[in-house]
């Protein structure tokens, strides 16, 4: 099965999505509270989305259409299921915990089947990611079960 250009409608969805999360940064209120206000990493975020989804859409356009295969939703259905699950525990269990255990679950969806090696990289990347959030920018994470 062939189609246009499918990249080049992901990438308009991804710079939309982009356009989205920007819109949503700049019009979160600065309350005054830590060094950054609350819109830095998202409106940075969104920059890089939009950018990205532009980038997608120029580069297909330019490129043979791709023969696509038939698509197997099994991954996506687990990782929408894991995204909700993390929403779910992420104030119960704390940023530390809940986000450990997602980023390990994301990788074993999308088949990787090295456990140690997750586990080190999922922990290793929450706690520089907490440590930039609590140390550097002073934005409170929730603890959950940890003591902290």
């Amino acid at each position: 099965m062939t189609q246009r250009h499918p990249d080049a409608i992901g990438g308009l969805a991804v710079a939309a999505l982009g356009v989205v999360v920007l819109a949503g940064a700049l019009t979160t209120p600065d309350v005054q509270f830590g060094v950054v206000g609350p819109a830095v990493l998202p409106s940075a975020f969104g920059s890089l989305v939009i950018l990205s989804g532009v980038w997608l859409t120029l580069t297909s356009l330019r490129a043979e259409p791709p023969v696509i295969a038939a698509l197997d939703v099994r991954p996506l259905v687990q990782s929408v299921i894991a995204v909700a699950l993390y929403f779910a525990a992420f104030v119960p269990l704390g940023f530390i915990v809940s986000s450990t255990i997602f980023f390990f679950a994301l990788a074993w969806i999308l088949g990787s089947r090295s456990v140690l090696r997750d586990a080190l990289a999922s922990a290793g990347f929450v706690v520089a990611l907490y440590l930039l959030f609590e140390r550097l920018l002073t934005v409170d994470l929730p603890a959950g079960v940890l003591p902290l």
